[in-house]
């Protein structure tokens, strides 16, 4: 998966906790050749950071790649796990004893 465009659409300070909470906007393009497509992910990060680390709208894109390089895996996986297997029915007699 590739990540084309990321937008900072919402951002709200969250005083408590000391973070920054924020929706993002990507363009993606799953595979190569496919048609790019939009998400939308909230994320979270810290409101304060080491210098090293970036700005805080380079953290909040940074945060929102990570977790859909992640969702993408996990989607990948279950798709791989659900087509390896033979269709199983459900017994609710057998799952409940």
């Amino acid at each position: 998966m590739k990540v084309l465009h990321t937008k900072v659409a919402q951002a709200y300070w969250e005083r408590d906790f000391g973070r920054v909470e924020a929706r993002v906007h990507l363009l993606v393009q799953e595979y190569p050749g496919a048609r790019p497509s939009g998400k939308s992910l909230m994320v979270s990060v810290p409101a304060k950071a080491p210098l090293a680390e970036g700005s805080l709208r380079d953290r909040l894109h940074q945060e929102a790649h990570q977790m859909a390089q992640l969702f993408h895996r996990a989607e990948e996986g279950y798709r791989a796990a659900i087509s390896d297997q033979s269709p199983v029915r459900f017994d609710p007699v057998a799952a409940s004893g």
